[in-house]
């Protein structure tokens, strides 16, 4: 399942996020982007610009201790 998030429209006076709400549970979809079906609502909202799918957060790298290592 992909991670949508909301576009930004000009609207005169900057960019602001469209209002797209989650018909699940009638809430704006958050600006970081959610986790949603691929089903024809977000199918539509993709076709019609209103979402983006959310680029791949990098995962943190596990940063190893020096007490860590193997003697």
């Amino acid at each position: 399942m992909p991670r949508l998030r909301p576009t930004l429209v000009d609207v005169g006076e900057g960019p602001v996020l469209r209002l797209v709400r989650d018909p699940r549970d009638g809430k704006p979809l958050p600006a970081e982007g959610r986790v949603v079906p691929l089903n024809a609502f977000w199918q539509r909202r993709l076709r019609d610009k209103d979402v983006e799918i959310a680029p791949e957060a990098p995962e943190p790298a596990a940063e190893a201790s020096p007490g860590d290592q193997p003697a």
